[in-house]
């Protein structure tokens, strides 16, 4: 496996577990709905803008990727059932 041709989807798998197991990472994330993201990083041109910020800056464009995947999944979430007697919630999922 050559890693130049699967980092991509390495690194996209890494920051969807990551907002999924980290609720308050995952709060910021979402709060920068609307922002473009840049890692601002001088030292890496590719996951990053590099020292001229003409770089790739892969690494934001893979948060926005993820931020959009997770904000549709929280609106394909709905509330369907509120028990008085009971302390949970049902949630289902839109098909």
């Amino acid at each position: 496996m050559d890693w130049e041709q699967v980092k991509e989807a390495v690194m996209l798998e890494g920051l969807r577990q990551k907002f999924k197991q980290h609720p308050n990472l995952l709060k910021k994330l979402l709060d920068t709905k609307g922002y473009r993201l840049r890692e601002t990083s001088p030292y890496d041109s590719y996951w990053g803008t590099g020292r001229n910020f003409k770089g790739k800056n892969r690494l934001g464009f893979l948060l926005e990727k993820v931020r959009e995947e997770l904000l549709k999944e929280k609106d394909q979430v709905k509330m369907i059932s509120v028990q008085p007697d009971e302390d949970s919630v049902v949630l289902e999922r839109l098909k």
